[in-house]
């Protein structure tokens, strides 16, 4: 009953010995049109999602609209199958798989590239980095065409802490990233941190600080960066 679309339930009964039953029926002609009907429009779907120009393709967009037509492709393969299991076979259907290996092939196409000012040890980048990895993008060099921008500032302030009875040394950062499309200088995606560690020595809280954002990074940005890639697609 949760995957049959057009089945109701006529009658149900217990043997009076704790075995429930139930007799579901489907009339063939109706369920035959409603799942005709979804098949039908989930083909225009994903033919608007997929028709666009070459230029369109190969694009953070063109990416995420084959991502989602690989859904709705594998919504049909189901929906084909229940129609041929009712006698009414259905030609011609394209599986989620070929969708999804062309987004591998825009993915590809397209490799992100990372400037970070006042890095340490490329912790920052690789934190990153890690996040483009884990949506399957590969990091590029120079002449990419989506670069993420990553700017640190960190500044220090040493206070008495009666808690710890010791002069502590607080660091301060300020992480700001921005994913732009090289192309149009649009930012397209903004991120900004901003932390606060404690340490009794200088390097230790800069150290801290740096271990921090790197914490935070691989919290949230993978997150927001496949959030911001959903929303490209555009509405039905």
């Amino acid at each position: 009953m949760d995957n049959l679309i057009g089945a109701q339930i006529v009658d149900f009964w217990s043997d009076g010995r704790g075995t429930n039953f139930a007799l579901a029926v489907m009339n063939r002609e109706r369920t035959i049109w409603i799942y005709s009907e979804l098949l039908r429009a989930n083909r225009e779907t994903i033919n608007n999602l997929v028709n666009m120009s070459a230029a369109q393709r190969n694009t953070l967009e063109g990416f995420s609209r084959y991502q989602l037509a690989a859904v709705f492709a594998d919504m049909n393969v189901s929906y084909g199958t229940v129609l041929s299991v009712l006698g009414a076979p259905v030609h011609g259907l394209q599986r989620g798989e070929d969708f999804r290996r062309e987004a591998q092939e825009i993915r590809g196409a397209i490799p992100i590239g990372i400037n970070v000012r006042n890095d340490r040890d490329g912790r920052i980048r690789d934190a990153f980095a890690g996040a483009f990895s884990d949506l399957g993008f590969r990091i590029g060099g120079t002449g990419s065409r989506y670069v993420l921008d990553v700017d640190i500032s960190v500044t220090l302030d040493q206070r008495f802490s009666a808690h710890h009875d010791a002069w502590l040394t607080w660091a301060y950062k300020t992480l700001r990233a921005e994913l732009r499309d090289a192309r149009t200088g649009t930012v397209l995606l903004p991120y900004t941190v901003r932390e606060r560690e404690g340490h009794v020595s200088r390097t230790g809280a800069e150290d801290w600080v740096f271990r921090s954002a790197v914490e935070t990074i691989g919290r949230e940005y993978r997150n927001m960066l496949s959030d911001y890639l959903a929303s490209l697609v555009p509405g039905r």
